[in-house]
C-alpha cells in the first residue's frame, strides 16, 4: 500500500474503515469515527458494557498504509469529536480486562487524548496516554512540545503502578486535562484511579500548531500473541460545555 504523507493524514483526521456514528452530546449530534480491523468482535456491547477487543494481526487499515504496506500496530478504538486548544477535558469511565494471562505487548493503550494531526507536525506521539505495559502495569504518560520540534519534545509526566492490576474487576478512573503550550500556566493534568490521585500535574502539556484535541478510548497497542478485551461502563468523554456518554451502540 502507498505510504500516506502527513498533509493527507491532517486531511483524513479521523478515517473510519468500519464505522461513522452520529450520536447524541449535551451539546447536540456529533460523530465518532471507529478505528479498527472491521471484525464483527471488534467494538459490541454486552450486559457488562462496551466491549472493545484486539486478536493477533487486527490492524487498521490506515496503519498498514502509514507504515508502508507493514505494521506492528493493532487497534480497536473509537474517537469522538474535537475541542479547541485551552478546552478542559474531563473523562470517566469505568473499565475491566478480561481475565488471562497478563499481556506481552510491551504497551497497551485504553484511553488517549490525541492532537488534531497537522500538515509540518514533527512527531506523532500524542500528548496523553492511559493504559498498561508487559506485565499488567497501569501507567499514565503525558507530554509537552511547545516548538513542534524533536528538541522540544518532552515527557512531563510519567506515572506506573507498582501492582500488577486485577483482571476481571472494574477500575474507576476520572481525568481531566487542559492543554497549554504557552508559558504553562494553564496546562493540567489530574488522574484518579479509584478515587485516588496518581497524577497532579500542572504545566506545558500538548504540541504547539495543532488546532484541537480529541478523546480515543478502547484498545491500541503494539503487536502481540494474545488476544485482549477490554469493557467500558459509565463512560463520559468531552470537554466541560459538551459530552458523549458510553456505551454506544453499533
Amino acid at each position: 500500500m502507498p505510504r500516506v504523507s502527513s498533509k493527507e493524514r491532517s486531511e483524513l483526521i479521523w478515517p473510519a474503515v468500519a464505522l461513522l456514528q452520529t450520536v447524541s452530546t449535551t451539546c447536540g449530534p456529533a460523530q465518532i469515527h471507529e478505528h479498527s480491523a472491521g471484525r464483527r468482535y471488534s467494538r459490541s456491547l454486552s450486559r457488562r458494557g462496551e466491549v472493545f477487543e484486539v486478536k493477533p494481526g487486527d490492524q487498521w487499515p490506515l496503519d498498514v498504509a502509514h507504515d508502508g504496506g507493514r505494521t506492528t500496530r493493532e487497534r480497536s478504538e473509537i474517537a469522538d469529536y474535537p475541542v479547541p486548544p485551552g478546552a478542559v477535558m474531563p473523562a470517566h469511565f469505568e473499565f475491566s480486562v478480561d481475565k488471562g494471562e497478563p499481556t506481552t505487548s510491551p504497551w497497551t493503550i485504553i484511553a488517549q487524548v490525541h492532537q488534531v494531526d497537522f500538515d509540518g507536525q514533527k512527531t506523532y506521539t500524542v500528548p496523553l496516554l492511559f493504559g498498561l505495559e508487559a506485565g499488567d502495569r497501569l501507567f499514565v504518560r503525558a507530554t509537552a512540545n511547545p516548538g513542534n520540534s524533536f528538541r522540544s519534545f518532552r515527557d512531563v509526566v510519567k506515572w506506573e503502578s507498582n501492582e500488577t492490576f486485577e483482571r476481571g474487576r472494574f477500575y474507576k478512573v476520572d481525568i481531566t486535562v487542559r492543554m497549554d503550550v504557552g508559558d504553562g500556566s494553564d496546562g493540567v493534568l489530574k488522574v484518579k484511579i479509584d478515587d485516588e490521585v496518581v497524577v497532579d500535574y500542572h504545566g506545558q502539556i500538548g504540541i504547539a500548531g495543532t488546532t484541537g484535541y480529541y478523546w480515543k478510548h478502547g484498545i491500541y497497542r503494539s503487536k502481540a500473541d494474545d488476544t485482549f478485551a477490554v469493557t467500558f461502563r459509565n463512560s463520559v468523554f468531552g470537554d466541560a460545555t459538551c459530552r458523549t456518554v458510553s456505551p454506544i451502540a453499533n
